[in-house]
């Protein structure tokens, strides 16, 4: 387990570097736009996905859907290493792509890089070293289920 809590810890610590470090800004082309339905409970939710050239898919809030069109040209802020969208700008309407890692899903990385760094420094200790692998394993399962259902 002390191998487990050495990978999250080094997961967590390059994604905290690409976080930390400026974004760079790309203008691509909306290739596409869908309407995604979700329904649950009763409940019945629609939202719009947008595709750009450069390969990045984005949720777009309820406000923003009619803005952004097949054939605009936007601005896609995004982190530098793992290239992960931060933001997309269109003329003077900018939003922040809440549905991402670096967005709604801060809790996780922070929990992620809190148990894994412990794990590494506990490493010797039988029972915390055990005890916060399993932790970090389980928050790094539990992040990667979250990226993933975005």
């Amino acid at each position: 387990t002390a191998a487990i809590s050495i990978v999250c810890f080094s997961i967590s610590f390059v994604m905290l570097i690409d976080f930390c470090l400026p974004v760079r800004a790309a203008n691509e082309k909306i290739v596409k736009a869908e309407i995604h339905e979700f329904r649950s409970r009763g409940t019945y939710t629609a939202y719009l996905v947008v595709y750009t050239s450069g390969g990045h898919s984005i949720s777009v809030p309820d406000g923003f859907s009619r803005v952004f069109v097949p054939g605009d040209v936007v601005t896609i802020q995004s982190s530098y290493l793992l290239d992960v969208a931060r933001r997309m700008q269109d003329g003077s309407t900018t939003f922040s792509i809440a549905r991402s890692i670096y967005g709604n899903f801060l809790f996780a990385r922070a929990a992620l890089l809190v148990m894994s760094c412990l794990g590494v420094v506990f490493r010797k200790n039988i029972d915390y070293g055990f005890n916060f692998g399993v932790v970090s394993f389980a928050i790094l399962l539990i992040m990667c289920g979250l990226i993933l259902s975005v």
